[in-house]
């Protein structure tokens, strides 16, 4: 008696049929496009400018943000990214490893009005953290933290690795 009609499902545009495509490519994608931004290696730690070794992890933020205490959540594996101040840099480091982060980011948070000349952290003369760590400028931080809050952590790869001058 009351029959339900089937509604006919309409074939997809060519535009949009491309922007399906594009999705569906762009959240398989196992390897995001690489970019390098130059940072500036700690002082402690794992000599990143004598060694060829790259240390990568899936970028995670801090939390706390600053990483002056002990961190909460998982970070095994993982890249941190915390921002500078609060606490000596060494500190942060030891707050990252003991999390069981591979590596640690510290972004500058003073803007620096595009000023790239190299920065070394310094630690307390205790050399025994095992993690490489980097210092950014704010502007390179803030396009990592960008990335981190649009895709989410864990979305894509962040290597520490030493380059010879030259």
């Amino acid at each position: 008696k009351n029959k339900k009609k089937k509604k006919s499902r309409r074939k997809p545009s060519a535009r949009q049929e491309r922007e399906r495509n594009y999705r569906d490519s762009f959240m398989k994608a196992s390897q995001p496009p690489a970019v390098s931004l130059q940072g500036g290696p700690a002082v402690f730690g794992p000599n990143l400018d004598a060694t060829s070794a790259t240390f990568s992890g899936k970028a995670v933020m801090a939390v706390p943000p600053l990483a002056c205490q002990p961190l909460s959540g998982t970070y095994t594996n993982s890249m941190v990214v915390a921002y500078r101040g609060g606490c000596m840099f060494i500190e942060k480091v030891r707050h990252a490893e003991a999390a069981g982060a591979i590596g640690l980011l510290i972004i500058d948070n003073v803007d620096t009005n595009g000023r790239t000349d190299h920065f070394r952290m310094t630690g307390d003369g205790k050399d025994d953290v095992k993690i490489p760590a980097a210092f950014l400028y704010q502007h390179d931080g803030n396009f990592i933290v960008q990335r981190i809050q649009r895709h989410g952590n864990n979305r894509f790869l962040i290597s520490l690795s030493g380059f010879a001058d030259g």
